[in-house]
């Protein structure tokens, strides 16, 4: 990822899926605070979204949804 990324690509060949509207370009313009609407209008849908409500993550305050751009076979993720 970044601009580290397509650099690196050579060394290994990526397993990695992206989702279809990211780019590390388009991540890179996304800030701390941004909402929903925000960050979908700059990377488009995300491969998975999943949502804790456990408290754990928030200070007990409500749930947080995580959305996920990619995932790689290799990894797990």
């Amino acid at each position: 990822d970044g601009l580290h990324g397509p650099f690196l690509a050579w060394l290994s060949p990526p397993d990695t899926e992206y989702a279809p509207g990211y780019t590390p370009w388009r991540f890179m313009r996304v800030s701390t605070g941004d909402g929903q609407l925000t960050v979908g209008a700059l990377l488009g849908a995300p491969l998975d979204r999943t949502t804790r409500c456990d408290g754990a993550s928030d200070g007990g305050e409500g749930c947080l949804e995580y959305w996920y751009y990619s995932r790689s076979p290799s990894s797990g993720t």
